[in-house]
């Protein structure tokens, strides 16, 4: 089902059923001018960002700022100077997903002494 537009008149509705749409689990936003209802089949998913800051053995930096980028889930991941050899930012459907990544996943890469989680808000 497409999204119900409502082009000049939204500030109206909006105002005098924002409270009733939400009640019925829809959701109001603005999108290029026009504020557009949604249904929650139709809403994004809302994914936890984080930045996992990474200490690596001597010389392992490279290496494995390089195997972490292939990880799925992981936007990006960068060696860098500083304190920490490596930063990875990360991406999961909810803060347990995050937790597992970095636990069961990013932890687990040869060269990673520790890590340090900072979710996004």
């Amino acid at each position: 089902m497409p999204p119900l537009l409502f082009g000049s008149c939204a500030a109206s509705l909006n105002r005098g059923r924002l409270w009733h749409s939400e009640h019925l689990g829809l959701d109001w936003h603005r999108e290029e001018g026009n504020a557009i209802m949604r249904a929650p089949s139709q809403r994004r998913a809302r994914a936890v960002r984080a930045f996992v800051l990474i200490e690596a053995k001597p010389g392992k930096a490279l290496e494995a700022a390089a195997r972490i980028a292939k990880i799925p889930g992981v936007l990006g991941a960068w060696a860098c100077t500083g304190p920490y050899d490596v930063i990875a930012h990360v991406e999961a459907v909810d803060m347990k997903s995050v937790g597992r990544m970095v636990a069961n996943t990013l932890q687990k890469v040869p060269g990673i002494d520790r890590t340090i989680t900072c979710v996004a808000i």
